[in-house]
Formats: C-alpha cells, structure tokens, sequence
C-alpha cells in the first residue's frame, strides 16, 4: 500500500512539473524584453539590432538568426529592449545621447585625473586610405604620446573608448555632433580630447641617384714594367629611382573636462611629407597641454 501511495505521488509531482513548465515557461519566454524597430512608414520590427553603423542597422528578427540590413533614412526610432530610445527623425533626433549618458552617469571623484581620446575627424583625398581605421590609428598614436608626455591622467585605452561609444551607439558621423561634456560623462572621464586630422595626397616624387665606375688597363713599358700612367679602358655606369607619395598633414587638439569647458586648443601643420608626419604634431601638442611635461 505504501508503495503505491509512493508511486502515486510521484506521478502526481511529474504532472504538476510539466504542467508549469507547459503552462509558466511559454509566458517567461513571452515576456522576454526585445527591441523595437518603428520605421518612417509606422511599421514596427521586433527583434536584436545587432549594428548600428553610419547609414545603416543591422537587426535580426524575433526568433530568426539572419541578419537584416536596414537604412537608417527609412527609421523613424528604436525602442531597445533596455529601455533606451534612439530617434532618428523629427525634433528629438538625437536625443539617445543624452539618454546614454544619463544611464551611464558617474561622480566627479570616478571622474577625476581619466582622460580619454576619442576616434579623430579625418578629412582626406586619398581613397586608398580607410577613413575609420585611420581615424583610429590617430587616437591610438595621440593616446601613445599621452601617456608618455603628460602626468598626473590616467590614460583610457581605445579599446575601452571605441567599446563605450558602440554600445551607446554613437557612430562616427555622430562624435562631430555630440557635446564635449556628454562624451566625457559617457565614458566616466574627467576629460575628453577631441582631434582633428588632415591628411592631404600631394602626388607621386621620384628620386634617383646615378654611380659611374672605371676600369683601366696599366701601361706597360718595353721592358715588361708598369707605368703609372692609364691607357684605355671602360666606364661602368648603373642607376637607380624610388617613387613615394607626398602627404600634406594638418592635425589639431582641443580638450574639454566633463562640464563642457575647454582647457585646451591647438593647431600644427606637421612637418614632413610621410603619412604618418602627424605623429610629431601630436607629441609636440601632448609636451604643451595643462598635464604635459613642457606645460607653461
């Protein structure tokens, strides 16, 4: 008798298990927060934007693994599942900044003595060089010359930087457009540099350098023994050229401390014509700022 009892119950508890999961599990899943793409035309998306680049998204559907492409010019707004709105249209365009900011707020003391360089406005006519990447390696090279100009900051890495903006979605074209002070309290800085770089193609130069080697025969008198004089001989000659591009670099530097105020300006053309001439403005600029080592 006890063992039926006991089987009995057991039964009893397995039915009651698949029926919360049947019933319990379907209604979490339901729940589960997603985001919400409403485009120009009312439309409404749901799913995980994946991307958010310059004039696209990227975004996956609700229970779908292939992504989407999606042109921003077609979105009115996001609505992401962490409760933050993007609007891409109309007079609160924008706005998501402010929002990303309020969320990731910090205290002045967090803040103080952190400095962080974001991605540099690059303007250039070459196509071969890809404006995004170079942009980055300007911050990395004025991140470099930081830390080994100045005192008293601790220097954020880019990494950590590009990583903040992305997750608050703030794309390149967005930086130019977004307070100094709202980049310094998103990425919990006491100051924020925000450079500027040209990087202009000249054209091509060639140089050359040509070498002239003779080989003469010793004379030789009736006797057999050589004399000091030359009698004919060959002129070997041989040359060389090198072609390099020619770049015209500009690059300036202007910081700003999280209430908006700016603490430093300055502007160099750089000298040389090497692509990566800039380098020497940035370290000159470092040397010169409030924290630098040649600081008046």
């Amino acid at each position: 008798m006890n063992n039926k009892r006991f089987v009995v119950s057991a039964i009893t508890r397995l039915v009651v298990a698949w029926l919360l999961l049947v019933v319990v599990l379907p209604s979490v899943n339901a729940q589960q927060p997603v985001d919400v793409v409403i485009m120009s035309n009312g439309e409404k998306k749901e799913g995980k934007v994946v991307a958010v680049n310059q004039t696209t998204i990227k975004f996956k559907y609700k229970g779908e693994d292939l992504e989407y492409e999606l042109n921003k010019s077609d979105i009115d707004k996001i609505q992401f599942a962490s409760r933050r709105t993007e609007v891409f249209k109309g007079p609160d365009a924008g706005a998501a900044t402010t929002a990303a900011t309020a969320m990731t707020s910090t205290s002045a003391a967090d803040r103080k003595g952190k400095i962080a360089v974001i991605p540099f406005d690059l303007n250039t006519n070459d196509p071969g060089i890809g404006p995004e990447k170079m942009s980055q390696q300007i911050q990395a090279d004025c991140i470099t010359a930081m830390r080994k100009y100045t005192h008293g900051l601790t220097v954020v890495d880019p990494q950590t930087v590009n990583a903040l903006l992305a997750q608050h979605n703030v794309t390149s074209a967005q930086l130019t457009t977004t307070a100094p002070k709202d980049l310094a309290l998103m990425l919990g800085v006491q100051y924020v540099v925000v450079g500027r770089a040209e990087i202009m193609n000249k054209g091509t130069q060639s140089y050359g350098s040509g070498v002239s080697t003779y080989k003469d025969k010793d004379s030789q008198n009736k006797d057999g023994d050589k004399k000091n004089s030359k009698s004919s001989g060959t002129a070997v000659s041989s040359s060389s050229s090198t072609t390099v591009i020619e770049y015209g670099t500009k690059v300036a530097m202007d910081i700003y401390d999280d209430e908006g105020n700016s603490v430093f300006s300055q502007k160099r053309d750089t000298f040389g014509s090497t692509i990566d001439a800039y380098i020497g403005s940035l370290d000159y600029m470092s040397k010169r700022t409030p924290f630098g080592s040649k600081a008046k």
